[in-house]
């Protein structure tokens, strides 16, 4: 699904990755396994914990913590002063909405009869309820 202006948002649920505009940058966001981990470890939340807490209670301290695990350049985790100043230059609601998708495209299940769900739990409200 794609969502047009600012903070775009589309998504390969089936690869668990998601294209995203940050601050008039595209960006592919993807979390493995190992990056998965990573983030159970640094928030001491489980995925579908930290996907819920961005709709009651969204941290800075997890949005740059999500989103450095997941932005890649070439294979290379980014520079945590660059995911900052990607994250300032988006702001807050975009950036919140980045992460809500990519933890999404983690959790849903996008078998034969549910894809559409997938694609259609794009926002913060959808994606938490």
């Amino acid at each position: 699904r794609h969502q047009s202006g600012k903070g775009d948002v589309m998504s390969k649920p089936l690869r668990g990755e998601v294209s995203v505009d940050l601050g008039g940058e595209q960006f592919t966001l993807r979390l493995g396994l190992g990056e998965l981990e990573e983030l159970d470890s640094s928030t001491g939340l489980g995925t579908l914990e930290l996907l819920r807490s961005f709709g009651t209670n969204a941290k800075v301290s997890n949005i740059v913590c999500v989103l450095s695990q997941a932005l890649n350049v070439n294979g290379k985790k980014m520079p945590i002063a660059r995911v900052k100043a990607i994250i300032e230059k988006a702001g807050f609601r975009d950036s919140v909405a980045a992460v809500v998708a990519v933890l999404t495209a983690v959790l849903l299940d996008v078998s034969e009869g549910n894809a559409e769900a997938a694609a259609d739990a794009t926002t913060p409200a959808e994606a938490v309820a």
